[in-house]
This record gives structure tokens, sequence and C-alpha cells, in this order.
């Protein structure tokens, strides 16, 4: 596994432009569970009947009330964590100019608060909220202690900022995660199984321009015997620390 590290480390040392990729899995070392666990996010719905009755367009547009108890106990519990060592390291690397920006799948923002600058947020983020119907923007934090669904001040409930099935995909964070993927030279893929679409495309088109795939994950995913170069298996956490400080020491930047 060192000797793996090592050779995984040195691809991104001489790069110019590395760019990460993340799942749920990244965030569950936080204490957020991902939809294929068990968890505070499922107290009260149920697993079976999610798609249809929360997590869809048709459902948020006849019973907001009830998709909105979801999302507001999906808020809170995202509230009360901090990132964790798997966040940290993606940031130390780019603090050490070897991670241009981060594609996440994540809603969570707990990269930017590790201290990553430019990431990506394909699905959105849950405490970015808007009305369909005038278009108005808002933040959780504006919102927060009123009443629930949040109305906007022209009277129409407020959505957050993610896409339920029957939404569309935010086109500009495709196109972006698209560009930086053709142009990377290394992605470092964290924490994902790569069976969600279209997002789990941004990997494939990094390897098919070329780039190196370092995959960091517990288990082998979709992506391991058909894209992967250095597959690290472990906790995103620990694996990823160890990454960055191999790196910094590459570079002459001790990681802590």
């Amino acid at each position: 596994m060192q000797n793996l590290i090592e050779q995984a480390a040195k691809a991104i040392a001489d790069s110019r432009v590395v760019i990460g990729y993340t799942g749920a899995g990244i965030s569950t070392e936080s204490g957020i569970p991902d939809f294929r666990t068990m968890g505070e996010f499922w107290e009260g719905f149920d697993p079976a009947t999610f798609e249809v009755e929360i997590d869809s367009r048709e459902a948020f547009e006849k019973n907001p009330e009830k998709v909105w108890g979801f999302f507001s106990q999906a808020i809170g519990l995202m509230e009360q964590v901090e990132p964790n060592e798997g966040h940290k390291a993606m940031a130390s690397l780019g603090r050490l100019g070897r991670m241009a920006a981060i594609v996440t799948q994540n809603v969570d923002g707990l990269h930017q608060a590790a201290g990553s600058e430019n990431v990506i947020e394909f699905h959105g983020n849950v405490r970015q909220l808007h009305c369909l119907k005038c278009e108005a923007r808002y933040t959780w934090e504006e919102v927060k202690g009123g009443k629930i669904p949040p109305p906007c001040r022209c009277g129409y409930v407020l959505k957050p900022m993610v896409p339920l099935f029957g939404d569309q995909v935010n086109i500009e964070a495709a196109s972006t995660a698209e560009v930086l993927a053709a142009n990377a030279q290394v992605m470092v893929v964290a924490c994902t199984h790569g069976d969600i679409a279209p997002v789990n495309r941004i990997p494939l088109v990094a390897k098919e321009y070329g780039a190196v795939i370092v995959e960091v994950n517990r288990l082998k995913s979709l992506y391991t015997d058909r894209v992967t170069d250095f597959f690290l298996q472990g906790e995103a956490g620990e694996v990823l620390a160890a990454l960055a400080r191999e790196v910094g020491g590459l570079l002459g930047s001790p990681v802590n």
C-alpha cells in the first residue's frame, strides 16, 4: 500500500493540473450517512419509497411540507458536523498547488469548510434555496428558524438548490466539470461507487483525455477495473492524509 501511495503521490507532484472528484463516502466519516446506509437522515422516512415520496419534483410540488420535513432534518444534521481528515487532505493538496479544483457530488459544503476554494458542486448545495416561481435566491441562514417550508417573498415555497428526480442537472456545473476533467493530468477519485448518472461520466472523460486516475475507496467501485491506475484502498481520511503528506514531502512543503 505504501508503495502505491508513493507512486500516486509522484504522479500528483509531477502534474500541473490535478482535479479531485468526490462522492458521498468522503462525508460519512464526518457523520453524514450516504444513501446506502440507515441513519438520522431516514428517521420517519421509508428508503423504499423515498424516490417517489420525497426525491422528485412531482413530490415537491404535491406535498412540499413532507419533502421539507426531510430537507430540514438533513440540514439540521449537516449543521452539526465538521470537515474530516479526508476533506482537510484535499484542501492541503490545494494549498500545495496540486488540487486545481474539486468536482463533488455532495451538497454539504464540507470541502469549502475545510478550506478548498474551487469546488464545483455538481448536485448543488442544500443550504442554497431558490423560488420555482420568481427565481429569487436565499441562503438557509436567511430563513432558518422561520416557517417550514420556507416561503419566498412572492408567496411561493422555496426549494433547496439540489436536483430532484425530474429536475435538470445544473448545466453550468456539468459543463465546467467536463472541461476540468478534459484538462486534468491526474484525477483523484475519492469515495464514490460511480453509479449515479450523469455525474459518473466525469472520471471517464478524464481518462479519455489521458489523465492518470488515482482512486481512494474502501471497496472497489465501477471505476476500479475500468479506468483506475492507482487503487488506494482504505478509509478516506487515513489514505488521503497519507497521500497529501507524501506529496508535500516530494514538493518540499511538509503537510502536518
